[in-house]
């Protein structure tokens, strides 16, 4: 005949503790990012201001929203690298203060995506 399947614990004890390691993992891993997002932020806010830094956080991830689950990320990583870039280069070559410009642009290109984005992907209903 066929050999014989293991049994599960009786109980249920060792899947409870697992379970319970794998929430305590997580809560740990929650609270360190948090508290390490919170000092970055704090930080930049200080080095170089809360437009920039908030445009930073937001605009990537709302132009985003329109892209397919899958593509979000890259999304809206193609976003903040090109914002960035256009107003860096903006600034330099029309001599704008540079974190103005870069918000600027972080917006235009967030808008242009979202748009974009948006008339790519069919909607249902």
């Amino acid at each position: 005949m066929g050999r014989a399947r293991p049994t599960p614990p009786r109980g249920g004890y060792v899947r409870r503790r697992a379970h319970g390691d794998d929430v305590s993992r997580l809560r740990q891993r929650r609270v360190t990012f948090y508290a390490l997002f919170a000092v970055t932020i704090t930080a930049s806010v200080q080095l170089v201001g809360v437009f920039l830094v908030f445009a930073s956080l937001i605009v990537p991830a709302l132009a985003a929203r329109a892209a397919p689950q899958r593509f979000r990320l890259p999304a809206a990583y193609t976003v903040g690298f090109a914002g960035y870039v256009l107003g860096l280069l903006a600034s330099a070559l029309y001599d704008f203060p540079t974190g103005a410009a870069i918000v600027c642009l972080l917006g235009a290109v967030g808008a242009s995506a979202a748009v974009v984005l948006g008339r790519a992907v069919p909607r249902v209903g």
